[in-house]
């Protein structure tokens, strides 16, 4: 995807709400960049740069808008 995209992992924002399926990969990946949407089906995990919001709605806050 970064390939085909033509970016670098640190122009990406990765969101997910879920760490075993989606964040993990993305750190590992050199994605800097990552928001998790806590949905309540799995708790927050530390250590991997993702920044915590409620829901979706919080996006345009996180990234300045």
């Amino acid at each position: 995807m970064i390939d085909t995209l033509g970016c670098r992992p640190d122009e990406l924002l990765h969101v997910s709400s879920s760490f075993r399926y989606d964040l993990i990969s993305a750190s590992l990946m050199g994605i800097e960049n990552k928001a998790f949407v806590a949905r309540g089906h799995e708790p927050y995990c530390a250590g991997y740069g993702a920044t915590e919001i409620a829901d979706i709605r919080g996006l345009p806050a996180l990234v300045g808008l």
